[in-house]
Parts: structure tokens; C-alpha cells; sequence
């Protein structure tokens, strides 16, 4: 099953997700995939993803949780993978661009978007 990403944290964010809700009609729950110092918080991706109002605050609202609590590289809505351990693939290839992203973040909570997107079906950091 096709797997939804939210965002990027470090393993020592606290992810108090307790009540918050993914994307989708009847929204699967969220979960993290782990890789070295890195977490993928995910869901399953629904069969008939589309910028819908209710999925667009959804993906938000985990962010917005997320930054709550710590520094996240925040991904586009609509970000998929083909499974788990395509994301996990993806956090191990680039695990220091992205551990440097966070880490140079200082106290910012959120790096700018544009700071990570996806390409394909992975998520990947800008050139």
C-alpha cells in the first residue's frame, strides 16, 4: 500500500500526536518510520488523494503539531511512497542533508518547504 509523508523530525522529537488526524475520508492512524537518527511520520495513502479541503488541513495539522514540539523538515502535500521501505530507502540516502537541515535549523521549528520536496516517489531534498 502506498504510504503517506508528512514531514521529517529527528528520533529525539517528542511526536505528541496523541488526537491528530491524517489525511483522508475515514484517515488511517499516523506512524513513524525510523532510519538511523531519523523519523518519516506517515500514514496509509488513500486511493483517491486530491487537495480537498478536509486533507489539506489534516496534512497541516500534523505539521502544525509536529512544530509544536520541535524542529521538522515539513513535505508538500501530497507526497507519497510506494511503501515503507521506500521512505526508509529515502531517510537512509540522505540522512546527512537532512540531519544537517534540522540540526542547522538552530531554534527554528519548521525549515522552509522549499527546503525538501519530493520527486517521484520519495521524498528527496532540493538540489
Amino acid at each position: 500500500m502506498a504510504v503517506y509523508v508528512y514531514s521529517i523530525v529527528g528520533d529525539k522529537h517528542p511526536l505528541h500526536l496523541d488526537g491528530v488526524t491524517g489525511i483522508g475520508e475515514s484517515p488511517s492512524e499516523l506512524r513513524m518510520i525510523t532510519e538511523g537518527p531519523l523519523r518519516a511520520v506517515v500514514s496509509d495513502a488513500p486511493d483517491d488523494l486530491r487537495p480537498k479541503r478536509r486533507d489539506l488541513t489534516a496534512h497541516q495539522g500534523v505539521q502544525n503539531r509536529l512544530t509544536a514540539d520541535g524542529t521538522i523538515l515539513p513535505l508538500r502535500f501530497g507526497l507519497t511512497a510506494e511503501d515503507d521501505e521506500a521512505v526508509r530507502a529515502a531517510l537512509e540516502a540522505h540522512a546527512t542533508e537532512y540531519v544537517d537541515k534540522l540540526q542547522s535549523a538552530g531554534g527554528l521549528r519548521r525549515i522552509p518547504s522549499e527546503g525538501v520536496r519530493g520527486r517521484g516517489s520519495a521524498p528527496t531534498p532540493d538540489p
